[in-house]
């Protein structure tokens, strides 16, 4: 009964504050990717909670989404057809002010650019992706630049190597444009990370 009580009055106090929400349907690499998203909007003074997607918690999440000022979504793979399947159904749920951050990458995940008209950002190492990676090098850690719109900076990750690890880094650059931060303040925010 307490437990409802409390689960009851953080509800009323999210809709109250009617925060942004980053909602990931990463299925490899959550945690590295929300230290990433964290670390670049904590440099900025912005915040913004980020949730994984769990079936146990879709309804949660559809709560999150109806009730945030700026719901982003990020897809970064989906190998399942369940997975895709309830993925399809939170995109159709997120309103026309929040953003779809999808792998560019992944044939099936691109395609899901096709459900709604609503912001999109995509992210991978394919020529046509808004957020690119090129010219990797491993050396100690990893070495690579990003791209988007005409804008191309380099980053470093130090003692970090692979390429799910790039892919969240990316993801999480599409987050900090959406919340106004140029590549320059995204790359100097992992300098020391």
């Amino acid at each position: 009964m307490i437990n409802n009580k409390i689960n009851f009055l953080k509800k009323i106090h999210f809709q109250i504050k009617n925060p942004p929400v980053i909602i990931m349907a990463n299925e490899e690499s959550r945690s590295f990717t929300s230290e990433i998203i964290g670390k670049f909007l904590n440099t900025s003074e912005r915040k913004a909670p980020v949730f994984e997607i769990t079936s146990q918690k879709s309804k949660d999440i559809n709560f999150l989404i109806k009730h945030s000022s700026l719901p982003i979504l990020i897809v970064d793979d989906a190998k399942e057809k369940e997975r895709i399947a309830e993925i399809r159904s939170l995109i159709k749920k997120i309103p026309k002010k929040g953003y779809l951050v999808l792998n560019f990458d992944d044939e099936t995940i691109r395609e899901l650019k096709k459900e709604k008209s609503v912001n999109q950002l995509t992210f991978g190492f394919q020529e046509g992706a808004d957020f690119r990676a090129t010219d990797v090098k491993v050396n100690g850690g990893t070495n690579f630049k990003v791209g988007y719109r005409g804008n191309i900076v380099p980053f470093w990750l130090k003692d970090i190597s692979g390429e799910e690890r790039i892919y969240s880094v990316l993801s999480g650059a599409a987050v900090g444009a959406i919340f106004g931060l140029n590549l320059i303040e995204v790359s100097q925010s992992l300098k020391d990370y």
